[in-house]
């Protein structure tokens, strides 16, 4: 099972993580997005929430991202994890506009 959410900021990320928490989902299997790297580590860091790393993307993924551009990266993640690709792109104007992205699987 897989869902996502789109927050304006990282206090409402806290509410619908702490939602997610309630519906029995592990925060390791809670991740957060962010058009901007250091902001997703530094929530992810205060939230005790996962990023997608090798586990979830593979090393050849991984390895890729390191030479893409930061949209591509994130697509690649978001995928990685269940999200289809018109929902990618979606997701991508939300990232855009500064917004969070929260995804949880099971």
């Amino acid at each position: 099972m897989m869902n996502y959410f789109v927050v304006e900021n990282a206090v409402r990320l806290k509410n619908q993580v702490d939602l997610l928490l309630k519906e029995g989902f592990e925060r390791d299997q809670i991740y957060v997005f962010s058009r901007y790297e250091d902001r997703a580590d530094d929530i992810a860091k205060a939230l005790h929430i996962s990023q997608v790393g090798v586990a979830e993307q593979g090393v050849m993924n991984s390895v890729k991202n390191l030479f893409t551009s930061r949209e591509s990266e994130l697509r690649t993640q978001l995928m990685s994890l269940g999200v289809t690709d018109e929902q990618a792109n979606a997701l991508d104007v939300h990232l855009d506009a500064g917004k969070l992205v929260v995804v949880a699987t099971k």
